[in-house]
């Protein structure tokens, strides 16, 4: 319903808003309790490391629903032009037809070239093509979104050795933070 070709465009800013606050409700607390187990003379490694997993997975998440994106709006392009007679094929020539597969944006520019019904047909295509990307790709990032949900609930938090070692931090953190101690370089 978020993701037709006609959709109104209130329907996905919606929904892009209900993303950014779910990650907005997320992302601070998460940040805080990282922090907040750490002893202050581990406040640099943690912010690091929430650096790091924020800046890797974005990345790789990136990589894989732009990935996905590309190769579904490919085989859907692919798709119409397969439907082509070989008349309609010569006449759109090689180069537009990989223009065609590259992107919307060459979607748009071979469209460009031809009257008004064949430019409709090609931008129509062109769009219903994009939409299929985005739905794999949004498709792909709730999936593994479910999966690290699963894993973390499942298998990360009663892991003996997390376990312990938080102990030993709150530990530390305590030692730190005790009236008359005098604070000390962390043990590696």
């Amino acid at each position: 319903v978020f993701w037709g070709v006609t959709v109104a465009t209130f329907h996905v800013l919606f929904a892009y808003t209900l993303v950014g606050v779910g990650v907005g409700l997320a992302v601070t607390p998460a940040s805080k309790s990282l922090m907040a187990s750490l002893p202050s003379s581990r406040a640099g490694m943690g912010s690091a490391f929430t650096d790091l997993t924020r800046d890797f997975g974005g990345s790789v998440m990136n990589a894989i629903m732009g990935s996905a994106l590309a190769v579904a709006y490919s085989a859907a392009i692919a798709k119409v032009l397969a439907t082509l007679t070989p008349a309609q094929s010569t006449e759109l020539g090689t180069a537009a037809t990989q223009e065609l597969l590259g992107s919307f944006e060459g979607a748009q520019e071979v469209a460009r070239n031809y009257p008004a019904g064949s430019s409709a047909q090609i931008i129509s295509a062109a769009s219903q093509a994009f939409v299929d990307g985005k739905e794999l790709a949004v498709s792909i990032a709730l999936v593994l979104a479910v999966a690290s949900a699963f894993l973390v609930w499942f298998a990360y938090p009663r892991k003996a050795e997390e376990l312990a070692f938080f102990a030993s931090i709150a530990a530390e953190n305590e030692r730190e933070t005790a009236p008359g101690t005098a604070q000390t370089a962390p043990s590696a």
